[in-house]
């Protein structure tokens, strides 16, 4: 009686696997390209991110509030630049970034000699918790004329690849404080960080790969479950 039970669960267990099928091909319904360049546009508060490469020759800035290491020398936010046009079909997968790439001055010739520390977070959709966070300390040698801005490349944090339909909903973040470290000496406070951006000299920007998501198979209540390609598991949680 006990291997008569032990066969019959295992047949069903076998049935069960046939019924979940390996990871499918690509629907095809993602239509956004391999990679696409987010560039930073726009006047404080309508701040955007646009797939077209600025073509002024003048460049737009934005300022950080007044930093100070005193009060626990907090990150303050410079703006959060938001993608809402395009769209990208359905079943995509956003599956990795590369660095941003942002223009610094200072706000004020007084500040020459501030450090300071930058940091960039990337969120999807309404999401209060960033997907993938970078940063740069100790950020020296900054000065009050534009045309001396300093490129600074931040790198972003590794993440799982998301799956969405649609525009894809990406917002990103940038804020300053006063710079970290033991050896990062310097002023305790400035006037502020300034950003430039929004122009050929200026182009602060980053990059975005996508693909199309894969279906998995049914899940337990029918519904077909999408997850970035490949993906070489047929379990359902691939």
């Amino acid at each position: 009686m006990k291997q008569t039970r032990i066969g019959v669960l295992s047949l069903g267990l076998f049935l069960l696997l046939l019924a979940v099928p390996a990871m499918s091909s690509p629907t095809g319904g993602c239509s956004l390209p391999p990679s696409e360049t987010f560039y930073l546009t726009g006047v404080a508060p309508d701040l955007d991110l646009e797939t077209t490469a600025p073509s002024s020759s003048t460049p737009t800035s934005i300022d950080s509030p007044s930093l100070t290491k005193t009060g626990g020398n907090l990150y303050k936010p410079l703006g959060t630049w938001y993608y809402e046009t395009g769209g990208g079909g359905s079943n995509c997968s956003l599956n990795s970034l590369s660095a941003l790439n942002v223009w610094l001055g200072l706000r004020n010739s007084d500040d020459q000699g501030t450090k300071f520390d930058v940091k960039a977070e990337v969120f999807f959709g309404a999401s209060a918790t960033p997907f993938s966070t970078g940063e740069v300390l100790c950020v020296s040698g900054l000065v009050r004329n534009p045309d001396s801005a300093e490129h600074v490349s931040i790198n972003f944090s590794p993440f799982s690849g998301i799956v969405f339909s649609g525009t894809p909903p990406l917002s990103v973040k940038i804020s300053a404080r006063i710079g970290t470290g033991a050896t990062c000496t310097g002023h305790a406070n400035a006037t502020g960080l300034r950003l430039y951006y929004d122009a050929v000299s200026r182009p602060s920007e980053f990059d975005a790969t996508f693909g199309p998501a894969c279906p998995t198979g049914p899940t337990l209540d029918g519904e077909t479950r999408y997850v970035p390609c490949p993906c070489t598991t047929q379990s359902i949680d691939c």
